[in-house]
């Protein structure tokens, strides 16, 4: 039993630090090298996801309802045609307590709208709406000790 917490929490903490670092680097390096493009936005919606119950008392839920904005969007970087779905320069989405705060992070970009992205011309595949870092790689790179730790308590004191 304690191998598999170890091996369970261990896994989760090495790969939200690995996920965290790379991206940490990732978005520094394209936000630097990023110029502005226009694309075309073709979606642009928020998406429910609600946790399963895991409580089986009938008084009482424990599940959790997220919403995610989604936008995806067409360009062309040297005669090539793309299309991304990136908000920020990092793959780590964000999600929101409620349906109006996703809403409100997309709402500049309705289907149709022709606006302002950024491209890294290295990676061109990778455009993004908003020149701003996001925060998940750092929470990646917090929580993933966190799980390392709870890894290391389970091979410590756990028969």
């Amino acid at each position: 039993m304690r191998w598999i917490f170890v091996l369970m929490f261990g896994g989760l903490g090495a790969m939200l630090v690995y996920v965290g670092v790379t991206q940490y680097f990732s978005q520094k390096r394209i936000a630097a090298n990023a110029r502005p493009i226009q694309v075309e936005i073709i979606r642009s919606d928020v998406t429910r996801s609600e946790s399963k119950d895991r409580d089986r008392s009938l008084t009482r839920s424990t599940s959790t309802i997220s919403w995610f904005p989604n936008v995806r969007f067409r360009y062309v970087v040297n005669g090539t045609t793309y299309e991304s779905d990136m908000l920020r320069p990092n793959i780590i989405g964000t999600s929101y307590a409620s349906q109006a705060e996703a809403a409100a992070v997309i709402a500049p970009y309705l289907v149709g709208a022709k606006v302002l992205a950024y491209v890294d011309d290295r990676h061109p595949d990778k455009a993004f709406l908003i020149l701003e870092e996001g925060a998940g790689p750092v929470v990646f790179m917090l929580v993933g000790p966190l799980a390392l730790a709870a890894a290391y308590l389970a091979f410590r004191f756990l028969p």
